[in-house]
């Protein structure tokens, strides 16, 4: 057996134990991808920031499109309000006291 049949096993043995891309997620799955609580998740669900949901029964199912709108629609830079500086009021003089 020589190193290049050695080489293509590997990869071949390594591409079937890659996990393929989910197609759809459930709400625990989503708990653990987004580390959010339960009713956080189904919130956000009816809310409908996950776009369109798959009803199944009683348990939601997020398309992996709908979950890639959610991270694009919640990622980008933080906004940080810029404070004023406090202006000191300087009082006119009152006369004699």
């Amino acid at each position: 057996m020589s190193d290049e049949d050695v080489n293509r096993i590997a990869s071949a043995v390594a591409a079937k134990l890659e996990r393929p891309e989910k197609s759809t997620y459930t709400i625990p799955d989503l708990m653990d991808k987004f580390q959010l609580s339960w009713d956080t998740i189904t919130d956000r669900i009816k809310k409908r920031q996950f776009g369109d949901v798959i009803r199944d029964g009683r348990t939601y199912r997020v398309p992996a499109s709908g979950v890639q709108y959610y991270i694009a629609q919640h990622s980008g830079k933080a906004y940080h309000k810029i404070e004023k500086r406090a202006v000191m009021q300087i009082h006119a003089n009152p006369g004699k006291i």
